[in-house]
């Protein structure tokens, strides 16, 4: 479903700027903290649910 193909861009897309906030961090580099905008709300619902997140399943 979208939903899902959405949610793991958002799954990796945090994933990637976890890292890059590690990297710059290391290098002593200063940075305001990225914020990731999405439009689906039902996304957003799952993302901010961990009672939905755990009985959503994946297929991986």
């Amino acid at each position: 479903s979208s939903t899902k193909a959405e949610y793991r861009c958002l799954f990796q897309v945090s994933a990637d700027l976890l890292w890059i906030q590690t990297l710059l961090t290391e290098l002593g580099v200063s940075y305001t903290t990225p914020m990731v905008f999405c439009d689906n709300q039902k996304l957003v619902s799952l993302a901010h649910n961990p009672v939905l997140h755990a009985h959503t399943t994946h297929g991986d």
